[in-house]
Order: C-alpha cells, then structure tokens, then sequence
C-alpha cells in the first residue's frame, strides 16, 4: 500500500494527499491516457485491469492487450522495457507530461524497483532499507 503525493481523481471521485492506494503489478497494469494535443488536456493513469476507469480515457496499453501478456510470462526485465518504451511513447507522441506519467507510475511495484535511490520518493525508501 502506498500513498498519493497529490490529489488524484479516480471514479470521479477526489482522492486527497495522504490517502492510501494498493499497489498495481506491472503484468495487471493497465496504462491509460488522453493525448494533450489540440488544446485537449492530458491525462494519464494507471488502474489494474478491468477498472472501470478505462472508459473514461481515450487510449488504453497495458494488461489489455496480448502482446503485453506475452511479454508478462517472460522474466521482469523484458515486461519492465516493454512499459518503458510504451511510456515513452506516450510521453514523446501524446503530449503527457513524463512528471504525470512518473507520479502515477510510483504505484508499479517494478518500476518503483528500478528507480534510482534519489528519484525514489522518501515514502517508499523502507522499501530499500534506505527509509528517511
């Protein structure tokens, strides 16, 4: 179980800072996102899948697709690249900012594991023994 460092809209619904949320496994994952493009406000979002929060995006990776489920029953680094490079996309063709991508992605236990101890928020460092 994590926290939100923001306030966060999930259903419809405000979650505020300091509320606590599941973590997601990268193989359930579902990434979804609004493209910023043409005056549209960018959104992303990580849900497990079959949330019902998929509806109310415009594009959908993750979990839902069958190539990501084959890449899910190889050993973690090759799931974790395949996500980093789709998150890449996302962030260079989609107009999402990396920092809303990074702030929702904190709840991806594998890509909490591969952060860097300085970029790894203080509320996850006991994760590593390194707890502030």
């Amino acid at each position: 179980m994590w926290v939100f460092k923001f306030e966060t809209i999930i259903r419809g619904n405000a979650i505020p800072k300091g509320e606590p949320v599941d973590d997601i496994m990268l193989r359930d994952a579902l990434l979804l996102w609004n493209a910023g493009l043409n005056a549209r406000k960018a959104a992303f979002a990580v849900r497990p899948l079959g949330d019902p929060d998929a509806q109310m995006y415009e594009y959908q990776n993750g979990a839902c697709m069958d190539e990501w489920r084959a890449f899910a029953d190889l050993p973690e680094p090759a799931l974790l690249a395949k996500a980093m490079v789709e998150l890449w996309h996302i962030v260079a063709f989609s107009n999402v900012p990396a920092a809303m991508v990074h702030a929702e992605m904190i709840r991806v236990p594998e890509y909490r594991n591969m952060l860097a101890d300085d970029c790894l928020p203080s509320a996850f460092r006991h994760e590593r023994g390194t707890a502030v």
